[in-house]
């Protein structure tokens, strides 16, 4: 069964989303979101050449990008484990920075 795991940054944006939904909507919006962002991960495991290219934040031919709700996440495709969650984050944010940030 294919696998996923996500990098220490994806984890630290994975619970911030959930505790601005927790703070905003409560806990059983909380339960939805997380059910929904699971249920992503799991497809993109099974399915990683589901998402799209973002060749204007990266160069890397296996990073893919899939929106959840107002959630964007930043995955690498090509790994027969799995895939790797890399950042997860509302799509409004200013991405470029994001993935500058990851050239540190």
């Amino acid at each position: 069964m294919p696998s996923y795991r996500l990098t220490p940054r994806a984890r630290d944006g994975f619970r911030d989303i959930l505790e601005y939904v927790g703070a905003q909507f409560g806990d059983e919006v909380v339960d939805r979101v997380l059910a929904r962002l699971m249920s992503t991960f799991e497809l993109l495991a099974a399915n990683p050449a589901a998402g799209h290219r973002r060749e204007d934040l990266t160069a890397d031919a296996n990073v893919r990008f899939w929106s959840e709700g107002p959630s964007l996440i930043a995955y690498r495709a090509g790994k027969r484990e799995g895939i790797e969650i890399l950042i997860i984050e509302r799509g409004e944010k200013d991405w470029t920075r994001l993935f500058e940030q990851d050239d540190d």
